[in-house]
């Protein structure tokens, strides 16, 4: 059935984002429909040729870090499965602290949304679902802006001031 996640066992869809660190989320990319898995979405967004292109310009390479169910690329990587060499283990064992700030980022928008994160009010077709998480992504980036968030206190990374964030960045 279209929009049915066997995984979350419900019919919604998919957004995908990214937190930096100083908890600006500049990448609300979807909704897509949520029966399509994470690899999918992460290739429709054109996500990791962006990458590709920015880092090129800038002459440096950046890495994101994202949920397991991601490709490895130059520009992403995720925790190692299977059997492991021990540097691979290593890489596990730092990394994992910091994956639950990405869910930190996206529970903000919940907490400060919370009519989105409310399943009867989100009725899926007959809204623009969509519309409503970008909007309440951006006022999510500013209440950042103006008040910090636990991923700007965890990487010790100040946000950008709210004039600059509205102007278009540097994020």
């Amino acid at each position: 059935a279209p929009l049915y996640s066997g995984h979350k066992r419900c019919h919604g869809v998919k957004i995908q984002g990214i937190v930096f660190p100083n908890g600006i989320q500049p990448w609300p990319y979807g909704p897509i429909d949520g029966s399509r898995h994470d690899s999918y979405v992460l290739q429709a967004s054109g996500l990791l040729p962006l990458m590709q292109r920015l880092c090129g310009a800038a002459g440096h390479t950046f890495i994101l870090f994202g949920d397991s169910a991601y490709p490895m690329s130059p520009y992403l990587y995720r925790m190692y499965r299977g059997n492991m060499p021990a540097w691979q283990t290593a890489f596990n064992r730092i990394m994992s602290p910091h994956r639950v700030s990405v869910e930190w980022g996206f529970g903000k928008i919940a907490n400060l949304w919370p009519w989105l994160n409310v399943a009867h009010s989100q009725q899926t077709l007959c809204r623009d679902v969509g519309a409503y998480l970008r909007v309440a992504n951006v006022f999510t980036n500013m209440h950042t802006c103006m008040y910090g968030s636990i991923i700007s206190s965890k990487f010790k990374v100040e946000p950008p001031p709210l004039q600059l964030y509205m102007a278009g960045g540097p994020f």
